[in-house]
């Protein structure tokens, strides 16, 4: 009897134990595991969780590259290097000949300029210049021959700019060729001195005092007549020749 009894108080024992074990085991996240079995009884498989490991799945290969897709790459880029190529060339072509254009226009309008102010009254070879052409405009101006008009009035024409031109030619339209044949009249211009009294700040255009006479012959007037004229003329530099612009008498 008493030993049945010791047996039954070690089994409780045992049991007790076992649930202090799983009830620790549980605080702490630890597996469960029965530290003695009750008697006859089989032990517990053991459902305990595996140790904390993480499942790492293997990547797949994947396709390789194609070797025509390769091909094309290396292809569409050669094609734009060649034609990054291509494009560096013409710019570098137009920004030389645009270079070209400019130096070439440069030139030339150093020579123009050059030759503008050669042709400006700025020093006294060149005012004498301008008095001179100016001179020989006037002279021409003054003078008409009833036997040759289209003659004359051709050559005063030459001398003449601007709309002082127009009003020359209208005039001699209107008045001399009408009246001078009859007369038989015949003027001949002079010009006895004359001075820059101006000149331009751009040194295109200069306004003179021409002091000078004409010498006039008709039908009635057989003895030559002297009219003495005082003009004021603004000359006009027209491609490197100086041209009446304006005449005024004072």
């Amino acid at each position: 009897m008493a030993e049945k009894i010791n047996e039954r108080a070690a089994a409780t024992l045992r049991r007790t134990a076992a649930v202090q074990a799983a009830s620790r085991a549980r605080r702490i996240g630890g597996n469960v595991h029965s530290e003695a079995p009750a008697d006859g009884a089989a032990p517990a498989p053991d459902t305990a969780p595996a140790p904390n490991t993480v499942p790492v799945s293997t990547p797949k290969p994947g396709p390789r590259p194609s070797p025509v897709a390769h091909s094309g790459t290396e292809a569409r880029a050669g094609d734009v290097r060649e034609h990054a190529i291509r494009s560096v060339r013409a710019r570098a072509w137009i920004a030389a000949i645009a270079a070209f254009v400019l130096v070439v226009g440069l030139a030339v309008a150093d020579v123009a300029l050059l030759q503008d102010r050669r042709n400006r009254p700025g020093t006294a070879e060149q005012r004498q210049r301008v008095v001179a052409e100016v001179n020989q405009a006037v002279a021409t101006i003054l003078s008409y021959d009833y036997r040759h008009l289209d003659a004359d009035e051709s050559a005063a024409a030459s001398h003449l700019t601007g709309t002082f031109k127009d009003q020359y030619l209208a005039s001699m339209n209107t008045t001399i060729k009408k009246n001078a044949p009859p007369a038989k009249a015949v003027v001949v211009g002079e010009v006895g001195t004359s001075a820059i009294t101006s000149v331009s700040g751009d040194g295109t255009q200069a306004v003179l005092l021409v002091l000078g006479q004409q010498t006039v012959t008709n039908a009635s007037q057989k003895t030559p007549r002297y009219d003495m004229v005082n003009l004021r003329v603004t000359a006009q530099l027209v491609h490197g020749t100086w041209l009446v612009a304006d005449l005024a008498t004072l």
